[in-house]
C-alpha cells in the first residue's frame, strides 16, 4: 500500500483505525514527560488524534507541527483541530524523509504507526535527529511490518463468521 492511498479512506481511517489507538496515544504521552513549553513535531500526524492528546498538555510557551504526507490526512487533521478548538498547533503537508525544518528545532518529536510505511526508515531516522534538539526526546510506536497483513486476514476470518458485523465487506 502506498502513502498516497490514504487520500482515499482518511474518513474511514480516523473514524475506524485512529480514534481506536488513544489508549496508545496516552500512553506515549506520559512518557514524554512534557513540561508544557516544548515546540513538538508530529510526523505522520493523520488525522490527528495523537496532535490533539500532545496539545492538551502544551501550554503558552508549548506548539505542536503535524506533519502527513497525506493531503487528505492533512485537510481532516485542520478540520478536527477547529472542531476541539485547538490553537496551539498546525497540520501541514510534509515528507518525514526531507523535512523542511531547520537542525535542532523540536524538542519533542513523535511518530505513531507512520513507521511501517516509511520506505527509508534510515533516513527517516537521519531527518529525526537532524531537527531534534540535543537532549529532545523521540516517541515512536510502531507495529510490526507484517500486523497489516494479520489485520486484513483477521478479518476476512471475522467477516466470513459474521458478515452482519461488516457491511462493506472491507476493513475500511
Amino acid at each position: 500500500m502506498r502513502i498516497h492511498s490514504f487520500n482515499s479512506v482518511a474518513n474511514a481511517y480516523s473514524t475506524k483505525v485512529a480514534s481506536r489507538r488513544y489508549s496508545q496515544f496516552l500512553t506515549l504521552v506520559h512518557e514524554l514527560h512534557l513540561n508544557g513549553d516544548e515546540q513538538v513535531l508530529d510526523i505522520g500526524s493523520g488525522p490527528g488524534e495523537l496532535s490533539f492528546q500532545i496539545a492538551n498538555n502544551l501550554n503558552a510557551g508549548g506548539f505542536l507541527h503535524g506533519i502527513d504526507l497525506s493531503e487528505s490526512m492533512v485537510k481532516l487533521a485542520r478540520k478536527n483541530a477547529k472542531s476541539v478548538g485547538r490553537d496551539n498547533l498546525s497540520f501541514n503537508s510534509g515528507d518525514a524523509l526531507n523535512l523542511s525544518f531547520d537542525d535542532n528545532t523540536f524538542d519533542v518529536i513523535v511518530s505513531s504507526n507512520a513507521f511501517p510505511w516509511v520506505p527509508d526508515r534510515a533516513q527517516f531516522l537521519r531527518e529525526v535527529y537532524r531537527v531534534l534538539k540535543p537532549g529532545g526526546r523521540f516517541g515512536l510506536v510502531a507495529l510490526s511490518n507484517n500486523c497489516y497483513k494479520e489485520f486484513t486476514l483477521a478479518f476476512k476470518k471475522s467477516s466470513q463468521l459474521r458478515p452482519d458485523l461488516f457491511g462493506t465487506g472491507r476493513p475500511f
